[in-house]
């Protein structure tokens, strides 16, 4: 079975400053972040707050797309698979991450053919 119709109806961030990076002498420094989000809402009117940024060792990435209405538009015509569809009513970031990664490529091989 798979799943359709997820929107994204808000944006935001929670910014922090004095924020640690690194996990060595070589590479370790302080600095912010604004650990961006997004609102999801789900065809049964639940809504769910996903990060749009990632932590690893020390690391800090944050994803967002140009165009939140197109993306959302976009994002309503994904057919998920059950995991996926779960995973995002949880909260999970994983998969919109990698959703941003989908749709954000699409956006860059459409704008290369202009």
């Amino acid at each position: 079975m798979t799943y359709k119709g997820i929107k994204v109806i808000d944006v935001g961030c929670d910014p922090e400053d004095d924020v640690q990076f690194g996990t060595c002498e070589l590479c370790f420094s302080y600095g912010w972040t604004d650990n961006p989000f997004m609102v999801l809402e789900f065809p049964d009117g639940k809504t769910a707050q996903i990060d749009t940024y990632w932590w690893e060792w020390g690391d800090y990435r944050e994803y967002g797309v140009d165009n939140v209405v197109d993306f959302s538009a976009w994002l309503s015509e994904q057919e998920l698979s059950e995991e996926e569809y779960s995973d995002l009513r949880k909260g999970y970031s994983e998969v919109l991450v990698k959703l941003i990664e989908d749709y954000n490529y699409r956006v860059e091989e459409t704008d290369d053919s202009l």
